[in-house]
């Protein structure tokens, strides 16, 4: 059970939350078809992902549930 709750904690927020279209547990994939390539920003235990137009900040992780996948929005 707590092995998965990460999972079950973004899909409950995940229905409440939506920045331009984007949710936790998106691949890089899906965030760049959603918003276009936005500009990488390098950091240590995962990357970000900067759209200037939409003016949103999206981190992904690289270890864990959320390797490789959207996994913070932090919010201005």
């Amino acid at each position: 059970m707590y092995k998965n709750y990460p999972l079950w904690e973004a899909k409950y927020y995940n229905r409440e939350i939506s920045v331009a279209g984007v949710q936790l547990m998106m691949t890089v994939e899906q965030l760049q078809n959603t918003l276009g390539k936005g500009k990488f920003v390098p950091g240590m235990g995962g990357d970000g992902w900067r759209f200037d137009k939409e003016k949103i900040f999206v981190m992904t992780s690289a270890v864990g549930l959320f390797a490789d996948k959207v996994a913070m929005m932090p919010i201005k």
